[in-house]
């Protein structure tokens, strides 16, 4: 099946490209950027239990929570993903700041 010509879809394309076999599981993480430690603190414990979050300090005074899931990276599947973290992200205090494919 074609994939829509946005910025999923064009990163999609991008991992098949580069060999990923889009119709197996691969571990995908979401990023989300917070000014403050405390609001990814409340990201982390908001979504836990449905993926595995961790917090990481940028070295610039920021915060990055960083979410990871496992499933097929279909666009319906990181379209629907990112948009329900990112309501999370933003009722918490941040934003969204994108997604990959773990890379092993």
């Amino acid at each position: 099946m074609p994939l829509p010509t946005d910025s999923i879809g064009n990163q999609l394309r991008d991992y098949a490209l580069a060999g990923f076999d889009l119709s197996l599981s691969h571990t995908i993480y979401f990023d989300h950027h917070f000014d403050a430690r405390g609001g990814g603190v409340r990201m982390a414990a908001r979504v836990q239990g449905e993926t595995v979050a961790s917090i990481v300090d940028d070295s610039e005074g920021a915060w990055q929570v960083r979410c990871y899931l496992t499933a097929v990276p279909t666009h319906t599947a990181i379209t629907e993903t990112e948009a329900k973290l990112g309501r999370i992200a933003e009722a918490c205090g941040g934003m969204t700041d994108g997604w990959e494919i773990l890379v092993r």
